[in-house]
């Protein structure tokens, strides 16, 4: 089993990839095998942002 920063840090590589940034939060907490509310924890520790907020981010276009 993963620690929890291990998860966390697999979560920030997994949204390196933008074919995952159409999945819920919950959907990929669950295939890290980690609860939603235990890396929104550590999510809003290390970046000031829940899980759903940091995916809701990435799918707004960017405005120049």
């Amino acid at each position: 089993m993963k620690s929890l920063f291990e998860s966390y840090v697999t979560f920030c590589s997994m949204l390196e990839n933008p074919a995952n940034h159409s999945f819920s939060f919950e959907e990929l907490c669950a295939r890290l095998r980690v609860s939603p509310m235990d890396l929104n924890e550590i999510l809003r520790e290390e970046l000031g942002c829940s899980g759903m907020e940091l995916l809701a981010a990435m799918q707004t276009p960017v405005r120049a």
